[in-house]
């Protein structure tokens, strides 16, 4: 956001600047629009994100904003997992590597459950938000991501496999998580959460979490859709026999979805019958769009805690139902001559 301020901040200086050698000389218009309208468009979207700023991080304007330090293992454990689990998503698609992605997606989203239940009962997060809005939505997310896991596990040949890293990064993701959420023998208190843990911290940790796994997602519901997969023959064989049941005793299954007897007596790893990989593609669009809604209903969890963002002083509306000819013909009669020196100032920002 601070970066479109300052673009947009700079779009308007150089605007002024053309404004003002238009109305110098009409020849130098080129666009049915002037400068000085555009300008006036460019100045509102800098004064939206001014107040944005002013809103959630006024300590930026006067020097640069840090975050406070998060002392837990969480962030390093999201970060590395999401690095390994699309490498091994794009690089080396296997049945065995969706199966360990689903599975740690579906174990850290447990513990991201109670998670933000804690951050609700240390007052960052407004409960009616977590009840009504993040709750249902978690609780459809884990429901997905479980769903992902049981469904390719039985689809992974024996003799599947996939990068030791990303096994090693699930773990790492869940036992970091754990490491706030429980104790040695039960799940641990509001106290010890917060000792072990600072909300607002926490809360950070928990939106990265999620804007994460709505990439991992996508890339998982990608590869479920089209990789090139090996999968176990005598559970493609079932999958097959299933779909041909539900659709009425005595008719054959397609062609594309047909696995060769002899692959299902020796159990071997077979490429994924097109004829069957539609409720694959199924499975890991359920727990995209289960991510992505998760993720959406995460958005506003803080709003509630921080002040109130009101527009600039300077903030004027964009124009309204005029087309924009006409409001710059307008704009021609009551602007005065714009100074580029008198552009609105940048605040500082460093």
């Amino acid at each position: 956001m601070h970066t479109l301020y300052v673009a947009s901040h700079a779009v308007a200086v150089g605007l002024a600047k053309t404004a003002a050698e238009e109305k110098g000389d009409r020849r130098l218009q080129v666009h049915r629009v002037t400068a000085e309208e555009l300008r006036h468009q460019v100045l509102s979207i800098e004064q939206i994100t001014h107040s944005y700023i002013n809103g959630h991080y006024p300590q930026a304007f006067h020097g640069r904003h840090r975050e406070p330090p998060d002392d837990t293992r969480i962030p390093g454990a999201i970060a590395s997992w999401d690095v390994h689990a699309q490498r091994a998503l794009t690089r080396e698609p296997t049945t065995h590597a969706l199966t360990r992605v689903a599975g740690a997606a579906f174990s850290a989203s447990l513990h991201v459950h109670a998670l933000w239940r804690a951050a609700v009962q240390t007052g960052q997060v407004d409960p009616r938000t977590f009840e009504n809005e993040i709750s249902p939505a978690l609780e459809t997310m884990i429901e997905k991501w479980g769903q992902a896991h049981t469904y390719f596990q039985q689809l992974t040949h024996p003799h599947d496999s996939s990068p030791l890293a990303l096994s090693k990064a699930g773990w790492e993701l869940v036992d970091a998580m754990r490491e706030v959420t429980a104790t040695r023998r039960m799940p641990a208190s509001v106290e010890d959460i917060r000792e072990r843990v600072d909300g607002e911290t926490l809360v950070r940790s928990l939106h990265r979490f999620h804007a994460t796994m709505a990439g991992v997602a996508g890339v998982f519901h990608e590869t479920a859709r089209k990789a090139p997969l090996l999968v176990d023959a005598r559970a493609a064989n079932d999958i097959a026999r299933t779909a041909s049941e539900d659709n009425g005793r005595g008719v054959p299954p397609p062609q594309e979805a047909t696995v060769a007897p002899r692959d299902v007596l020796h159990k071997r790893a077979i490429p994924f019958p097109e004829g069957i990989r539609g409720p694959a593609e199924d499975v890991g669009g359920q727990a995209a769009t289960a991510t992505r809604a998760a993720l959406r209903s995460t958005l506003a969890a803080s709003d509630g805690h921080r002040p109130v963002m009101s527009p600039h002083s300077a903030w004027t509306p964009p124009v309204g139902s005029e087309s924009r000819l006409a409001a710059s013909q307008k704009n021609q009669h009551r602007a005065p001559t714009t100074n580029p020196t008198s552009a609105t100032p940048l605040h500082a920002s460093r």
